[in-house]
């Protein structure tokens, strides 16, 4: 078996395609340079009946770099689903999951593991500076988030923001 890994990312690459090469090769040398043990797990789950290529493009990057791996299956759900997915496969002391199309900085994923260490706390995630929402994307997550802070008493202004590490 191989040894545990102290940091396991779970990247959500739904519908990302080939930009998961790039996006894994920036990864896997931020996380070399750390010097921690680490792996990637690639979920590349798909609607059926749609042409999305991600799940062969996860395979055969998994197949090529040592520290990845990849998971596909047809989706039963939305990214809660994906994000158990990978979840399940990851083996690390240390859990982070980030979204696979590039849209958070990779170095975050850095930033968070080294915060939830210096803190000694449960969970750390990110909160976006920008966004690029419309309209309607934009009333949902006011919404969301102000009924996140009212039910759980805790004072997030982005519930969604990744990555996400505990």
């Amino acid at each position: 078996m191989k040894q545990t890994p102290f940091v396991s990312v779970v990247v959500l690459g739904y519908k990302a395609g080939e930009q998961l090469q790039n996006l894994v090769e920036r990864l896997g040398s931020l996380l070399k340079k750390t010097r921690w043990e680490y792996e990637i797990i690639l979920v590349a789950n798909y609607w059926r009946d749609k042409n999305d290529p991600t799940p062969s493009v996860a395979h055969r990057i998994s197949q090529s770099i040592h520290h990845v791996s990849a998971i596909s299956h047809p989706k039963q759900g939305g990214m809660g689903w994906d994000v158990l997915s990978g979840l399940k496969k990851a083996r690390g002391e240390i859990l982070v999951f980030v979204d696979g199309d590039a849209q958070n900085p990779l170095e975050d994923v850095v930033r968070t593991v080294r915060a939830l260490q210096r803190k000694k706390a449960d969970l750390v995630k990110t909160v976006r500076i920008q966004r690029f929402d419309g309209v309607v994307r934009a009333v949902q997550s006011v919404w969301y988030n102000r009924f996140f802070r009212w039910m759980y008493g805790m004072n997030m202004n982005d519930v969604n923001g990744k990555p996400k590490a505990m």
